[in-house]
């Protein structure tokens, strides 16, 4: 009788782990299904499987002959390993989307198995005796399970595989800076722990109430869902953390621009009034008109912009130059003294890329007459209002895209202006009604 009870044994065994482990393998293929595949992939992926049947086959035969708890989780861990490997064989990615991919798919099976047994227990049926809806009565979580039940089981986890990674809104990401890099290690660790271990220990000792299954099972589909909010988490801190740091290269660049600014200005300022106290000796060198010339020329570039902030004085100074070399009529009223607060570069950030983005709109208007743009800075009751207003030819200014030959770090305009804005707690916001263009940007007064 020994002879028979071992395969029979064997068997239950397999049955027992082919059905939790391939929960598994389908859960977290779907989530790696995100990352890029390699050459070959579905030779590849038959190997692989074929790699999963091998590895349930020696689990069963280790549990077959040793079935402590020390067994179970050596088992449990190796085939947890084997979905490492298979995400190496069939994809080609980072390390961290291999780890993120296998931690969703963990905790979407969890999530997936919680659900099941949630609805078995709204039947009143016990898991521990049958997983079939159909036959409540009867005992069938082996392999005399009927193969509508299968059918049912599986059809009913695979939907919630798909709907937890349509809500999980998992993607890959080229890059993940190093601190999501320990954050996602930490949480793999943190899925083993209170997710894979607890789920060791229940199949260990399988409650026998249906009061004790609910609980056990609320227990691992809340730490799933924890797991994936945790997840999405990190994520949204990676890339946050990525685009602050592109802002604030952005911003110590245009910070250096607006010194360069400065100094030419500076220049220029010295150069007109060292010409100007020479007019008299050129009097008699040169025509009337080339003095008439000569003399507008030196009170444009002479001519001081006093807004009562430095800064904002450069940077439309910068702008009267480039709007009359361009042929654009440029008005301003401005109380630069209301921006005392502000950083260095962000006032320039703020008012050289709003004002850059306005000419460029203005220079692709064919009508002279409304090559117009009209900047205004004013307080108003405990806000700051900036207000840059001109025409424009239909295409509305896009925060991700430029039409610029060099992209650098072009495109980054109405980005960095919102980032300054919202870094003093204030908003940006564009409107466009006709052939009128509006950005306004509002900002707490200090």
């Amino acid at each position: 009788m020994e002879f028979f009870h071992w395969p029979v044994q064997f068997l239950y065994q397999f049955v027992v782990l082919a059905n939790s482990y391939g929960q598994m393998v389908i859960s977290s293929l779907l989530f790696m299904s995100a990352l890029p595949k390699r050459s070959h992939y579905c030779l590849r992926l038959l190997f692989s499987l074929a790699a999963c049947v091998a590895t349930i086959a020696g689990s069963a035969l280790l549990r077959t002959y040793q079935g402590s708890i020390y067994t179970r989780l050596f088992t449990h861990l190796f085939r947890i390993f084997m979905l490492f490997v298979i995400s190496y064989i069939c994809y080609d990615d980072t390390f961290q989307n291999r780890i993120r991919a296998l931690c969703c798919g963990t905790a979407a099976r969890e999530i997936g198995s919680a659900s099941y047994t949630f609805l078995l227990v709204v039947f009143g049926i016990n898991q521990n005796l049958t997983i079939s809806l159909f036959r409540p009565d009867g005992y069938s979580t082996g392999w005399n399970t009927a193969p509508h039940d299968w059918i049912f089981y599986y059809g009913f986890h695979i939907a919630i595989y798909l709907l937890v990674y349509r809500f999980a809104r998992f993607q890959r990401y080229d890059t993940l800076d190093k601190q999501s890099f320990k954050e996602i290690i930490i949480l793999s660790l943190y899925c083993l722990i209170t997710i894979v271990i607890p789920d060791i220990v229940r199949n260990e000792f399988s409650p026998s109430e249906i009061a004790d299954m609910f609980i056990n099972r609320l227990y691992l589909l809340s730490f799933g869902v924890f797991v994936l909010f945790v997840l999405n988490s990190v994520d949204f801190q990676s890339k946050y953390r990525q685009e602050k740091a592109i802002m604030e290269q952005v911003l110590t660049d245009e910070r250096k621009q607006y010194e360069q600014l400065k100094e030419n200005m500076d220049i220029i300022n010295v150069y007109c009034h060292d010409l100007r106290h020479q007019m008299n000796s050129l009097s008699g060198k040169l025509t009337k008109q080339e003095l008439d010339a000569l003399s507008q020329a030196m009170e444009f570039y002479d001519s001081n912009i006093k807004t009562g902030n430095e800064v904002l004085d450069v940077v439309l100074r910068t702008c009267q130059m480039r709007c009359r070399k361009e042929g654009i009529e440029f008005s301003c009223m401005a109380d630069g003294s209301v921006l005392s607060f502000m950083a260095t570069q962000h006032i320039f950030t703020l008012f050289n890329n709003a004002l850059n983005n306005a000419i460029e709109a203005v220079q692709q208007i064919p009508l002279h007459e409304k090559r117009i743009i009209s900047a205004t800075v004013a307080k108003q009751h405990d806000y700051i209002v900036i207000q840059v207003v001109n025409f424009f030819g239909g295409v509305l200014p896009d925060a991700g895209k430029t039409s610029k030959a060099e992209k650098g770090q072009h495109g980054f305009g109405i980005k960095s202006m919102r980032y300054v804005a919202e870094v003093y707690q204030g908003s940006l916001t564009a409107q466009a009604k006709g052939d009128l263009y509006c950005l306004t940007v509002s900002i707490p007064a200090l």
